[in-house]
């Protein structure tokens, strides 16, 4: 009998805290984890920033891998940028970044359906470079509540989301190191990549829409540039033409291997190209160039390796970028010594 005493005053006791908890807990939940990950900031930057590497890490994907994700019309990166998720374990909520220094910090309005509506709160996560490599600083915040079970809640899940913190930021170092950001042919590539201030520019070129990279063909090329000089000859614009030809890169999908894009003139002014032709400008840009010589087929490789290395200066890449075809193959038959100047830009410059 003592001890079902004992067991009873005990109970009592864990009601009376969850009681005293509920109704004078704390309204407010704040959670700070820190972990110092072994990789290079720009890597550990890129996981985060960019929504679409967040299944690489986030301990809520792996949880839940019937959870389906929708990204935002803004976008999977920068301002703005954010998705949304509905999923069995996770339930319903969304998550936009509402401000970023870059390679600094990032911060986050997110949101989960209660039942009765969406409750925000913030999640922001800080990032410096040390010694052993990335520190990164993972923060919660939310007003909580205080109502009886939100206050037991407020008490009970930072502990719970330490831990997923601890989990996520140890996949989140495995991915940063597994990504190509982190390759290590990036230094001998640098060699010869210049970083350049470029100015703006018209282009009248055949727009191609969600081709796969692999059914891309030499075809589609002399097609184009046939085009366009049979358009621009027929209004009168043909002089207006700037050689050499170029093509330009609107949009990549990585998942998917498909791109937008344009096989295209750059013109000394803006050209009518009518129904068949699409004509765009690129403002001024800062940018990183690099000369590849070699076939178009291996141009893919070029890529690859560039982008390592402009991560490593911790710049970022933008859309859209474009190749310059400095060789003629018809009059250098030799796929060996073709030159290709490839341009990606890292920052817009706005006119004064």
């Amino acid at each position: 009998m003592k001890v079902v005493r004992i067991i009873l005053v005990l109970l009592g006791l864990l009601i009376l805290l969850v009681v005293g908890i509920g109704f004078f807990g704390p309204s407010e939940m704040n959670v700070s984890h820190k972990k110092v990950l072994k990789a290079p900031l720009p890597a550990v930057w890129e996981q985060v920033v960019e929504f679409k590497n967040w299944p690489n890490w986030s301990p809520w994907a792996a949880s839940d891998p019937e959870m389906k994700v929708t990204y935002n019309e803004a976008g999977s990166r920068g301002v703005g940028g954010g998705y949304s998720w509905d999923g069995p374990k996770t339930g319903i909520g969304e998550m936009e970044i509402r401000e970023i220094t870059e390679g600094e910090e990032i911060g986050m309005d997110i949101g989960f359906d209660m039942g009765d509506g969406m409750e925000y709160s913030t999640c922001d996560m800080q990032f410096k470079e040390v010694e052993e490599g990335t520190e990164v600083v993972w923060n919660f915040e939310s007003t909580g509540g205080t109502g009886f079970f939100q206050r037991i809640m407020n008490v009970v899940m930072p502990s719970m989301l330490t831990g997923m913190y601890e989990t996520g930021l140890t996949a989140m170092e495995k991915a940063a190191n597994d990504n190509p950001f982190t390759s290590k042919e990036a230094p001998a590539l640098e060699m010869g990549m210049e970083e350049v201030d470029l100015e703006g520019f018209h282009y009248i070129g055949k727009r191609y829409t969600d081709v796969k990279v692999a059914d891309i063909t030499k075809e589609m090329y002399s097609a184009a540039y046939q085009e366009i000089f049979t358009v621009t000859g027929a209004n009168g614009d043909v002089a207006k033409l700037i050689q050499p030809p170029i093509s330009v890169t609107e949009a990549y999908d990585d998942e998917t291997t498909s791109s937008t894009f344009s096989i295209a003139m750059k013109s000394s002014e803006e050209i009518y190209g009518g129904m068949k032709l699409a004509s765009a400008y690129i403002k001024p840009h800062k940018a990183i160039t690099f000369m590849h010589i070699g076939p178009y087929e291996t141009l893919s490789d070029t890529y690859e390796k560039m982008m390592p290395a402009i991560y490593a200066k911790g710049l970022t890449p933008l859309m859209p970028c474009y190749e310059i075809y400095m060789t003629d193959p018809g009059t250098e038959p030799d796929p060996s010594k073709w030159e290709t100047q490839i341009v990606i830009p890292t920052e817009w410059i706005e006119a004064m």
